[in-house]
C-alpha cells in the first residue's frame, strides 16, 4: 500500500518530497485489508483515510522541515 493509493493519485506532491512520503509509507500497515498508519504525535495505529495521511505529511513538514518539536503539536492532536 502507498500513499498515492490511498490518497489516489498519480502525480507528485509539490509541497512534500519523497523522503516525507517514503517516511510516512515507512508507518503504513494493514490489517484485516484496510490500512492504518502509525500517527508521529500520538504513536498508535489509526486508520489510513485521505485526512489522517495528508494530516501525517504536514507533521512530518513541521518536524522536519520546520524544525518545530512535535511536544508542541501533541495538544492540538486527539
Amino acid at each position: 500500500m502507498t500513499v498515492h493509493e490511498i490518497l489516489g493519485v498519480d502525480s507528485t506532491f509539490s509541497e512534500l518530497d519523497s523522503k516525507a512520503i517514503a517516511a510516512i509509507e515507512a508507518d503504513l500497515t494493514e490489517k484485516n485489508d484496510k490500512p492504518y498508519i502509525k500517527c508521529r504525535v500520538r504513536g498508535k495505529n489509526v486508520s489510513a483515510k485521505l485526512e489522517e495521511i495528508v494530516r501525517q505529511l504536514w507533521i512530518y513538514k513541521l518536524e522536519h522541515h520546520c524544525h518545530y518539536p512535535l511536544s508542541r503539536i501533541t495538544k492540538y492532536v486527539t
